[in-house]
């Protein structure tokens, strides 16, 4: 059986992303995987010794210190992979202490949520100058909407929002975008047609608003002021089985209350691990790790 142990250099890098996705990668190639959480486990080499009559890889998600993961690996003889979040003009520097703790267990490390502008410092600059240190970086991940996305569900949660159709379908639905329908002089379809997957919030009264939106792919609509959309809205609405739930706030409120509602998005979503598979296999190079695992790349 083999350890791989997960950690970061901060809280919200990507352990989690990166585990799952390593889990459901390696369960395609034929192993199988168990996962555990060091956080909620007291006593993690008993965690991982439960696992062994079953598992042929043991996948833990770890911390972000480096003292602590060098005692944690050790203690269940794991490798280690360190996820680095991505920050504007960051010193490669502050991660020698991981090589330091680690020494050879560090398998390698993954830059992630690298932003657009952030592409040709990463590539030019933080990943050579973290080789040199010996950090052995294994690529840098782009940041990706769908990775921030929350589902229809979590929205309505969020917004105290009261269901008028497709509860049933939010659950599943992603909302990767925020649109305000309003005043404006473009043609609401070319407007709403240049994202998918979004919510758009509009005042309930707004009927044109609503169809226009309804005309492009959308994952809900969000009806402000406590006002219902009108019955040939919903009617469209559910024939293009878009989920619509109403809020007491305006529409200048609600949208105000989205950034709350981002920093609650989470991994766990199928849509969201099959984003990051594609985005490892394009910009990380995994077949030393599934080599230093034992399984075929």
């Amino acid at each position: 059986m083999t350890v791989l142990y997960i950690a970061s250099n901060e809280r919200g890098a990507g352990k989690t992303a990166l585990a799952a996705t390593l889990a459901a990668e390696l369960g395609d190639k034929g192993a199988k995987v168990a996962t555990v959480r060091a956080a909620v486990e007291q006593d993690l080499k008993s965690a991982v010794a439960r696992e062994k009559s079953t598992a042929d890889v043991v996948i833990v998600e770890g911390g972000e210190d480096a003292q602590s993961t060098a005692k944690a690996a050790a203690a269940v003889d794991a490798r280690v992979l360190l996820v680095v979040r991505a920050r504007p003009e960051m010193d490669a520097s502050t991660l020698v202490p991981w090589k330091t703790a680690l020494g050879g267990r560090l398998g390698g490390s993954v830059v992630n949520g690298v932003l657009k502008y952030q592409g040709s410092d990463a590539s030019g600059r933080l990943v050579p100058a973290m080789r040199a240190a010996g950090l052995n970086p294994l690529g840098a991940v782009p940041e990706d909407r769908r990775l921030l996305a929350v589902t229809v569900a979590e929205s309505a949660a969020h917004f105290e929002g009261q269901f008028l159709l497709g509860e049933e379908w939010a659950g599943d639905r992603l909302v990767e975008h925020f649109m305000v329908g309003g005043m404006g002089l473009d043609w609401g379809v070319l407007y709403f047609g240049i994202r998918e997957n979004k919510a758009v919030i509009v005042r309930g009264d707004r009927p044109d608003v609503q169809m226009a939106a309804l005309a492009t792919p959308t994952s809900c609509l969000i009806a402000t002021n406590a006002l219902k959309p009108l019955d040939y809205v919903m009617n469209e609405a559910d024939a293009t089985e878009t989920p619509v739930f109403v809020v007491e706030t305006d529409t200048k409120e609600t949208m105000a209350a989205v950034g709350g509602l981002l920093q609650k998005a989470h991994f766990g979503h199928p849509r969201k691990i099959q984003r990051y598979r594609e985005l490892l296999k394009q910009h990380v190079e995994l077949t030393s790790v599934l080599r230093d695992i034992k399984v075929a790349a």
